[in-house]
């Protein structure tokens, strides 16, 4: 789902492709996501340009993401190599191999020595990779057939022990039968800054940085090995789909069904279509939601969470009958209640609080709840520093 403010879709119809590469959502730690044009950054600035208002430059620290206003395009090649800490890296295994670790090859990056323990999933070929069993380290064959068991070592193949009901039973699996391999463990929080690629890469690096030629440049990635740790190879904003330099400041609504949201809505509408993120590939988690009413859903607020923003709209398509009232409310109080309607059908929502409970309510008015549905965009809580 293609999610363009107004501003936005105004300079990509009259500026080009080429300005176009360098059009992100700007998020700071005050005021409401931006649609800009990225022109500088570096370890103190970052130089914009807002569109009616011209050049403008912020603080390093108070940017949190550069976000592209479209969904992530599906990665292009199929070898992948995904961390527990979120980060993917695309191109293919290599030797040296080692007992201990995973050794990768990435287009631009080079080579990485990957622990086994930080590797969530590597993945070979275009199949899917099936469900891993709880508790389990999984290896899926070229032919179909799975493994489970203990992954003991990835060095000339993969070494894995498995439970038999005459005891365990120690396999070498070579590499060229090897689909794809799922470790078992604990998902650990994302580093900042982080880049999202164009080509699927997800990485964190040190310092990200955007010089006048539109080119970005990163430091040497923290499992680059060889040529003395080299830093990669510089990349046009074009294979840039977003940045985050303090993503561990903003946590997004999510839809996570059963625990959050918590949902209630009037017997008289028991077919009300449940909440829905409409951009599954969204970086940070910060997918539109779909909400119709008449209903509430409830929200636990992250611990450290002071503020919470968004931009509320009714579709063009609801803004015929679409009339109703937006409340938001924490722990019962009521911080914003807004009516919209084909008059009004957009409001900008930034509200602090100190609480356990968000609530959001779409209350039906005057056209009953025909068409009262409406789009959360880039909902956030934003954590204290």
């Amino acid at each position: 789902m293609i999610r363009y403010t107004l501003p936005l879709a105004f300079v990509l119809a009259f500026c080009g492709p080429a300005i176009a590469n360098t059009l992100f959502i700007l998020v700071t730690r005050d005021g409401h996501p931006t649609p800009i044009q990225l022109m500088l950054m570096d370890k103190d600035q970052v130089g914009v340009l807002i569109p009616e208002k011209g050049h403008h430059e912020f603080p390093r620290e108070e940017c949190l993401a550069l976000l592209r206003p479209e969904p992530r395009p599906a990665t292009r090649t199929q070898a992948q190599l995904h961390l527990r800490d979120g980060q993917i890296f695309i191109g293919h295994p290599s030797p040296p191999f080692s007992k201990d670790a995973i050794h990768w090859t990435h287009p631009w990056i080079g080579h990485l020595r990957i622990p086994v323990d930080q590797v969530n999933m590597m993945k070979l070929n275009a199949d899917p990779v099936p469900q891993s069993d709880e508790g389990y380290d999984q290896v899926v064959l070229r032919n179909g057939d799975i493994l489970r068991g203990f992954i003991t070592s990835v060095d000339d193949g993969v070494e894995i022990e498995i439970e038999r009901t005459t005891g365990t039973e120690t396999t070498q699996i070579p590499w060229s039968r090897v689909s794809s391999l799922s470790l078992f463990g604990t998902r650990v929080p994302p580093t900042f800054p982080r880049a999202w690629f164009m080509d699927g890469t997800v990485a964190s690096f040190k310092e990200i940085n955007l010089g006048q030629d539109s080119w970005l440049t990163f430091s040497s990635h923290g499992h680059a090995t060889g040529d003395e740790h080299k830093e990669p190879e510089p990349q046009p904003m074009r294979e840039v789909h977003s940045i985050a330099t303090g993503g561990d400041l903003i946590h997004p609504l999510r839809i996570d069904f059963p625990t959050d949201p918590v949902i209630r809505m009037p017997p008289t509408r028991p077919h009300t279509p449940l909440p829905r993120a409409t951009d599954p590939t969204a970086v940070l988690g910060l997918s539109p939601i779909e909400i119709s009413g008449p209903i509430s859903c409830s929200w636990s607020i992250p611990r450290g969470a002071v503020r919470f923003r968004t931009r509320a709209f009714l579709p063009a398509s609801m803004q015929v009958w679409g009339n109703l009232q937006l409340v938001i409310s924490v722990d019962e109080q009521v911080l914003s209640r807004t009516h919209l309607s084909a008059r009004n059908p957009t409001t900008e929502i930034d509200i602090s609080f100190s609480g356990k409970t968000l609530t959001i309510r779409l209350v039906e008015e005057a056209n009953g709840p025909i068409q009262d549905t409406v789009v959360l965009e880039y909902p956030m809580f934003l954590l204290s520093p």
